[in-house]
């Protein structure tokens, strides 16, 4: 039986996309990382510069019912007009054909990097062309960004085990060469948030929340007895502990954090070790799959 293989971007920070450079995400995504599996959960809201926050933004992407792509940072430029120099560019679109002009290739570490350093690769002049034509625009995605332009977590399911790859664009006016890209391991900020098994909590974007209820920091977080509770409306779900405390979590994060960008429904993506997606929760207008 052939292999399959998986891909997921996990956004990392708000998310800075949509019609125009300068237009924002905001995010959080909960990866609960077991032995045996990765939970991803995500919020549903994307703040525009101008116009109506939208509560329905599909930040979890599934590709051929084997990739699972969610941007990280600027994720998108649409020509403002005709007039406008720089080429319109979809960071998604620019994903799906590294990954068609692989199709055979066999998953594991060497592999995840690849995929994920050619996507950064040819996302990059894009950005140079934003940065030639509208620096001042670039350079505030930047400031948004902690000098990061766009990005995103990649996992890859083969061979029983799971694969990761972290791949950034990134910006600093001090340097030479301003722009530039890069892979590595770095996932985000992670707690053991009281997981068995040698399981962790990592998450991205507004991460406060989610670091407050896992290290039981202040009153409200310890709960009953020290510990999460879950309401009714959640444990009559069905799901393990694992989905349920990604969900939990990121539900709480839209509930509790106050820069007004987290927001809306949660979805919710299981991937295990051997190669299985699932959706736990999707929104009717995010397709389980897109091509």
């Amino acid at each position: 039986m052939a292999e399959l293989r998986f891909l997921l971007l996990a956004l990392l920070m708000p998310n800075l996309a949509g019609a125009q450079v300068g237009t924002k995400h905001g995010t959080v995504v909960v990866l609960n990382i077991t032995d045996d599996k990765l939970i991803v959960a995500a919020d549903s809201l994307a703040i525009p510069d101008f116009g109506k926050p939208d509560y329905s933004y599909c930040k979890i992407i599934t590709f051929s019912h084997q990739i699972v792509f969610a941007g990280v940072g600027s994720q998108a430029y649409i020509k403002a007009g005709p007039s406008d120099l720089v080429a319109g560019w979809s960071a998604k679109e620019i994903l799906r054909q590294v990954i068609e002009s692989e199709p055979n290739s066999p998953a594991g570490k060497r592999h995840i990097q690849a995929i994920s350093g050619r996507w950064a690769a040819a996302l990059l002049p894009n950005f140079q062309s934003e940065y030639l034509w509208h620096p001042q625009d670039v350079i505030k995605l930047a400031e948004q960004g902690k000098g990061t332009l766009s990005g995103g977590i990649f996992a890859e399911a083969g061979d029983g085990a799971i694969y990761m790859s972290v791949a950034i664009i990134t910006l600093n006016q001090n340097w030479l060469v301003p722009m530039s890209w890069s892979v590595g391991d770095g996932i985000g900020d992670c707690w053991t948030c009281g997981e068995e098994q040698a399981g962790k909590i990592c998450a991205g974007g507004q991460t406060a929340i989610t670091g407050e209820f896992c290290t039981g920091s202040t009153e409200r977080a310890k709960g009953q007895e020290g510990k999460l509770t879950y309401g009714p409306n959640l444990l009559n779900l069905g799901w393990d502990r694992y989905s349920l405390l990604a969900l939990r979590l990121a539900d709480l994060t839209a509930a509790y954090d106050r820069t007004q960008t987290v927001g809306g429904d949660i979805d919710v993506v299981e991937l295990d070790k051997n190669g299985h997606i699932r959706w736990l929760a999707r929104k009717v207008n995010c397709p389980d799959n897109e091509n």
